[in-house]
């Protein structure tokens, strides 16, 4: 055996390289076959069995040699190369020309770019896991040759926000601009009445709760990132004309991004509430059937009817049984056969 072949290790990724011919009197592996490997080659070589009886001994050694030379082919792949050989050759065939047929059943695949793939989304996971985010991972879409994130089933991704960090003076611009090119973001903003100076009048003004702070939905993670990464934010969509995004940056703590549970909004949120001057309220007709509209109020998505009612509150019997004051502003009326049916409730 020469030191090329001897060296050789049997390996199934590639199927090998290509062995020399069984007629060579040359070892060229020393692997046993396995069981299923002798099955094939023997009903191979029941198909081509020689006529003379003082052959049938070197058919048996060249048949050993074959599979002693074939061992390192997978059984499902060799028996698919027989049954192709057997369809339309007279000839027992060599060990190579099985091996190429069964390395031709192989996928066809492009091994580079899938190990560059497999090796970027590798490293993007690892970093995405070095921030704290484990609901979400990296994926390639081979259609259009992209990578993007997307968030991991079952995993409460859609509803968690980000945190990103400005100028406490461009807050309110910078989640207006955002909310205009299609992000999903929210910041606690309060109305206030201010005096309008040398004017006996008062003016509405929009302040941010949270100054320097804006929260965006976390599918936006990616896009945030990058253009955080920028010296100007470009706009997109409705916004492409317009003045680029004020200077932010994405919240990180302790070198990972936290993520915030929507849940965790409500409070802020109502506080909010509390601290906005309520808006202007028509007063409800008694008997009229109205539903609580406000996000977070104990009495959300009930309904009931207003048993008296100014622009400022308005007092509702819930299930004909208690009756409450509630802002007027956070009502909102119901269809008119709805409000019969309460009305006899409450009756």
């Amino acid at each position: 055996m020469d030191n090329q072949h001897a060296e050789m290790s049997p390996a199934y990724a590639d199927l090998g390289p290509t062995p020399p011919s069984t007629s060579s009197a040359r070892e060229t592996h020393s692997s046993q076959p396995s069981g299923a490997i002798k099955r094939l080659i023997g009903e191979l070589g029941l198909r081509y069995r020689p006529s003379a009886q003082a052959d049938l001994e070197a058919h048996a050694a060249a048949l050993a040699l074959l599979a002693r030379d074939v061992s390192d082919v997978p059984p499902a792949y060799l028996e698919r190369a027989i049954r192709e050989w057997v369809r339309d050759r007279q000839f027992m065939p060599k060990a190579n020309e099985l091996i190429e047929l069964a390395r031709s059943y192989l996928p066809k695949a492009d091994s580079d770019k899938d190990q560059r793939i497999s090796l970027w989304i590798e490293r993007g996971n690892a970093g995405l896991a070095a921030q704290g985010i484990h609901n979400a991972h990296w994926v390639h879409d081979k259609l259009a040759d992209q990578y993007r994130i997307e968030p991991i089933p079952g995993a409460h991704w859609m509803s968690d926000w980000i945190i990103l960090t400005c100028s406490p003076a461009a807050t309110l611009r910078l989640a207006a601009s955002l909310e205009e090119d299609g992000y999903g973001v929210w910041t606690p903003s309060v109305v206030e009445r201010v005096d309008v100076s040398r004017m006996n009048a008062k003016r509405e003004v929009r302040k941010p709760l949270l100054g320097g702070f804006v929260f965006a939905s976390a599918r936006h993670l990616v896009d945030m990132l990058e253009m955080a990464a920028l010296p100007v934010k470009p706009r997109r969509g409705a916004g492409l004309l317009k003045p680029a995004h004020a200077d932010f940056s994405v919240f990180h703590y302790f070198d990972r991004i936290p993520l915030i549970a929507d849940r965790e909004l409500n409070a802020l949120r109502r506080i909010a509430r509390r601290r906005t001057v309520p808006p202007k309220a028509t007063a409800f007709k008694k008997y009229q059937t109205v539903r609580v509209e406000e996000e977070g109020n104990c009495f959300q998505g009930k309904t009931g009817v207003v048993q008296a009612s100014s622009p400022k509150e308005t007092e509702v019997c819930f299930d004909g049984r208690w009756t409450v004051k509630i802002s007027t502003f956070i009502l909102k009326p119901v269809a008119v056969e709805d409000g019969l049916h309460a009305a006899r409730k409450a009756a």
